[in-house]
C-alpha cells in the first residue's frame, strides 16, 4: 500500500517538460558554460506556465545575469503582445 502510494506521489510530481518551451531549452543547452547561472529547466517551464496560465502581459524580470528566464518570459507573453 505505502510503495503504491509513493509510486503515485512521485508520478504527480514527476517534470515533465513543456513542448512549448523546447526551442529555449535548446538555446541554454547550447549557451550553457559551466559556472554560469542558468534558469534550470523546470524553473523556467513553471515561470512560463505561470505567465500563460494568468494571462500577464507585462512582467518584470530582474535577471540572473544569463538571460535564460527572459527567454521564457518573452516566450510567454509574445502570443498577447505583452512587455517584459
Amino acid at each position: 500500500m505505502l510503495s503504491v502510494l509513493k509510486r503515485t506521489v512521485k508520478d504527480l510530481l514527476r517534470y515533465d517538460a513543456l513542448p512549448e518551451t523546447a526551442a529555449i531549452r535548446e538555446t541554454i543547452d547550447l549557451q550553457n558554460v559551466d559556472g554560469q547561472p542558468f534558469c534550470p529547466s523546470s524553473e523556467g517551464d513553471l515561470i512560463y506556465s505561470l505567465i500563460t496560465k494568468n494571462n500577464f502581459k507585462s512582467c518584470l524580470e530582474i535577471g540572473i545575469f544569463t538571460g535564460s528566464t527572459a527567454l521564457y518570459i518573452a516566450a510567454a507573453i509574445a502570443p498577447r503582445k505583452g512587455r517584459a
